[in-house]
């Protein structure tokens, strides 16, 4: 939110220390995605700043109905996906109700100002059409539309570098199962990137000019390790495996949790159970079900290894 005001009053991006230390370093297309509509409306006027946390009158209101909206947004995204491979749409709907049900999403959504919002609705969106190419007649623009997508969210936080590589690996598997040629896998591949670069290459160089790492302080600052709390533990493949259970778990052993997180920790269960039933029946798991399977493992393996750096 401080970073959003400060769009608004100064119109350009200052990157001050003063308005907030993260603001030198990380990408800020979602803060200006909110503060644009609330200038047009008149709403600059209105702020009052109490240290870094921000006292949000009443008054303004615009950028919180953006962030609002993702949660219409993100239901339509599932519907729509969701539609082209589930015969059943009594299916279709149940998913739909779970997701709104989550209430970690709503609370996420309802925060004034979590940009965490808009990052995971342009990445999910990027790797679920790829998904999609897979078994679309015209695969090139839903590729084309995943990297422009991807740029968006990769332009609002770091945290949509794992959905990059998670594209990266769905890419990959696309050509793969297709045979492609080299040079047609060069050519989608560069196209993929130079979208990326135009889209939201500004703030990676930028880091890379100033700090000589792109996503700082991500490696880079030992402080980086006191935010990730208590789950840290070696980067063994064991650890790996029980981390979102040990992260989402916690309510079991820490009176300051949530239950909600319980809704979390039962997808991780009924996911890892019904991968061993199908594979103790020897089923055949779809195309489509295998690539989401492995979304959320690559995720949580990204996530897992930035946060153990030990």
């Amino acid at each position: 939110v401080p970073i959003m005001f400060d769009i608004m009053e100064k119109g350009k991006f200052t990157f001050s220390e003063n308005v907030d230390t993260f603001y030198t370093y990380v990408p800020v297309l979602a803060e200006t995605i909110y503060a644009v509509p609330a200038v047009i409306f008149g709403e600059e006027s209105y702020w009052r700043q109490a240290g870094r946390k921000m006292d949000v009158p009443a008054e303004i209101y615009v950028f919180q109905l953006i962030q609002y909206s993702t949660i219409i947004l993100l239901l339509g995204l599932f519907y729509f996906f969701l539609n082209g491979f589930i015969k059943n749409k009594l299916f279709v709907f149940a998913a739909l109700f779970f997701t709104a049900g989550n209430f970690d999403l709503q609370r996420e959504v309802m925060h004034a100002g979590y940009v965490e919002a808009l990052t995971f609705l342009y990445g999910i969106a990027s790797s679920l059409l790829l998904v999609q190419a897979f078994k679309s007649e015209n695969p090139k623009n839903k590729i084309l539309l995943s990297s422009i997508i991807l740029g968006f969210s990769l332009g609002m936080k770091y945290i949509a570098v794992f959905f990059g590589m998670i594209n990266l690996v769905f890419l990959c598997m696309y050509f793969w199962k297709r045979r492609a040629e080299y040079y047609e896998l060069t050519g989608i591949f560069l196209k993929y990137g130079l979208v990326l670069a135009l889209v939201s290459g500004y703030w990676y160089g930028k880091n890379l000019l100033v700090y000589g790492n792109p996503i700082y302080p991500i490696f880079s600052d030992s402080s980086f390790m006191g935010s990730i709390g208590w789950w840290i533990s070696d980067r063994t493949l064991f650890n790996m495996v029980v981390f979102p259970f040990m992260r989402y778990g916690r309510w079991f052993v820490a009176e300051t949790q949530t239950s909600s997180q319980l809704f979390i920790l039962g997808l991780y269960v009924f996911m890892y159970f019904f991968l061993a039933f199908f594979f103790l029946k020897k089923e055949k798991i779809g195309i489509e079900a295998f690539l989401l399977f492995l979304f959320v493992q690559i995720y949580i393996s990204g996530i897992f290894f930035v946060s153990h750096q030990n």
